[in-house]
Order: structure tokens, then sequence, then C-alpha cells
């Protein structure tokens, strides 16, 4: 990394008030702080599992960060992308349900075109939801 605590992790720019010094006995660093000469996430393996640790207070960067890197490793599907407000769910292959929980109406982006259950009208790019309702979206 840029500040030689492990060569093997990848530098992490972290702009942060709180962080342990950590000592790197049993686990491997996967990310180390750039400017302060330290481990930022290790793992551990333990039994059949590993054990994360993070060392700083986390955000939305470290997370999404730290997320990005284990969830394919770890064999888990990314969330589904949606505006701030929409909840959804696949609930099969090719089937995904929307909730807008929001008081006005939400555009959402739809990967794939298909067909409104709920509404019965046929989906292209945008799913259009008014303020508290739902829709499920199949593809076609």
């Amino acid at each position: 990394s840029a500040n030689g605590a492990n060569d093997n992790a990848a530098p992490f720019l972290l702009d942060v008030e709180y962080y342990e010094q950590l000592e790197l006995t049993g686990a491997r660093a996967l990310a180390d702080f750039v400017d302060k000469g330290s481990a930022a996430v290790t793992v551990h393996q333990y039994g059949k599992g590993s054990a994360y640790y993070v060392a700083a207070e986390t955000n939305v960067t470290l997370l999404t960060w730290l997320l990005s890197r284990l969830l394919p490793a770890l064999g888990i599907r990314r969330p589904l992308q949606v505006p701030v407000g929409i909840q959804a769910r696949e609930l099969a292959p090719g089937q995904r349900f929307y909730v807008n929980t929001t008081n006005r109406a939400v555009t959402v982006p739809l990967e794939t075109g298909g067909r409104g259950v709920l509404s019965g009208k046929p989906l292209a790019a945008v799913l259009e939801l008014s303020p508290y309702s739902a829709e499920l979206v199949v593809a076609e």
C-alpha cells in the first residue's frame, strides 16, 4: 500500500476523526489508511468463517467501499439500486416489487422493461410511482 503498513492491502483515504491503531496478530489488512500508517479494515479467519473489523468510525464512503468488495466475494448479490424512499425486492427472477414510501411521485429507473401487474401498463425504461403506491414489474 502507499504507506507500507501492509503490502497486500488496498490503500484507503478516509477523512475520519476517530480510528484505532491495530496490531495485525493473526489478521490480515484489507485496507490501510494511506495517511495514518495503520490498517483500516482487517479480516481474520475464524473456524469456517471470517471476521471483518473496521478500525474507524463508519460512514457511507467506507461502508460502500467495503460492501463493494465483500458482497461479490461472499456470493451476495448487490441490492437493487433505487431512489431514496423506494423499497424494492426481487421476488423471483424477472419479478420485482417496488413500493413508494414517500408523499411525492418518484421515477424509478428500470434495468429492463416489462409489464406492471398491478397497473396493467407496459413499462420501458422507467416506472412512475405515485405517493404511497406500489407496483409489481414482470420482465417480458
